[in-house]
């Protein structure tokens, strides 16, 4: 089966209305210049979607979104510039007529090279809850990162990105705060939301790990399942 062509949207944000008449791309950094006439222009954000076209509607596979101090289009080199790189994923099933929830966290375990870097896959820590279907993903958010702030390693203020794989059209208000997971939490200020889908983890870092984070919580709830 023919995989199917990767499309990649790139969306710049300017200050104020701007002109562009040039980009220069560095490819072996993953960087973006933006030029008018000769003249480089400041970028305040950069928006990078990869997809494919699904039988009957687009499929995304990561987005990305950084400010004018990280303006990568590469899915990896943009991860890369946090200080700690998680994915957090919840399945939820019906047991004995209870809605049993159980995630997992999976980190990055980053050894940087010349142009690029090999990332290793370690699940950290599992988490299971009882409650409704519907919120479940957002309540494993929040007990993710709450985890990974309690954790003795963990550097407050430390830029942390948390790759997710649902509620996709709100990530960008999560980011901005203006919007809470869960009840009056919000995504605290050194953190980054990453949304990719687990369905293709060849395609980029982050789609790998949201993968093993999903299998790890999938295997947890099927002896979850076997043993009640």
């Amino acid at each position: 089966m023919n995989k199917k062509e990767r499309i990649t949207e790139i969306e710049f944000v300017f200050d104020k209305e701007t002109v562009i008449n040039a980009i220069k791309i560095n490819k072996e950094e993953g960087y973006l210049e933006a030029f008018c006439n000769g003249k480089k222009k400041k970028i305040k954000k950069i928006k990078v979607k990869s997809h494919y076209q699904g039988d009957r509607k687009q499929k995304i596979l990561y987005e990305i979104e950084g400010d004018g101090n990280s303006v990568n289009y590469q899915e990896t080199m943009f991860l890369l510039n946090f200080n700690g790189i998680f994915a957090v994923d919840t399945n939820t099933k019906q047991i004995n007529g209870k809605v049993i929830s159980i995630g997992c966290v999976v980190q990055a375990i980053v050894h940087k090279k010349p142009g690029g870097a090999n990332c290793d896959y370690k699940p950290i820590f599992t988490f299971k809850f009882k409650g409704t279907e519907a919120s479940s993903e957002k309540i494993g958010w929040t007990i993710a990162i709450k985890t990974i702030m309690n954790h003795p390693d963990f550097e407050k203020g430390a830029k942390t990105a948390l790759v997710v794989d649902c509620d996709y059209k709100n990530i960008p208000f999560y980011n901005k705060r203006e919007l809470p997971i869960s009840n009056d939490f919000y995504l605290p200020e050194s953190f980054h939301l990453v949304y990719a889908s687990a369905d293709k983890p060849n395609d980029g870092l982050a789609n790998r790990l949201i993968k093993r984070a999903d299998y790890e919580a999938s295997n947890l709830l099927k002896q979850q399942t076997f043993y009640s």
